[in-house]
């Protein structure tokens, strides 16, 4: 197993092992960040989590998606990539673990799709102007 995997199956199993119980107050969009998606991406979202550096190429910065999208916020993309299923790659692999299938095994599909959209809500929040 290459570092990148093993850095990122360490943050899978770790966000996993910590995911507070679907429908609980705590299950919010910024506490959902912290968990899936800090470790690399940081946690005000720049791309300097822990694990960044063990990804080829490092991690996006979240907080410029907005800008870099002609100032609109790309909501539908983001749901597509954090979910993971319906990503599809013609050429090489794709480091970002696919969180909707490990969303909807530990709770239905209606709570993995709320969770995604509180993530997609929270980045849509720590956007730079």
């Amino acid at each position: 197993m290459t570092l990148r995997r093993t850095a990122c199956a360490f943050g899978v199993v770790a966000a996993l092992a910590a995911t507070p119980a679907f429908g609980d107050g705590a299950a919010t969009g910024g506490n959902m960040y912290r968990l899936y998606c800090a470790s690399c991406h940081g946690e005000s979202g720049a791309g300097d989590g822990p694990v960044a550096s063990a990804l080829i190429g490092g991690a996006p910065d979240l907080r410029v998606l907005e800008r870099n999208n002609g100032g609109v916020f790309p909501e539908a993309v983001l749901r597509t990539v954090i979910d993971g299923r319906r990503t599809f790659r013609a050429h090489g692999t794709y480091t970002m673990p696919v969180w909707g299938r490990d969303l909807s095994s530990i709770g239905s599909e209606a709570a993995a799709v709320q969770t995604i959209n509180a993530i997609v809500e929270y980045l849509k929040g720590m956007q730079v102007k």
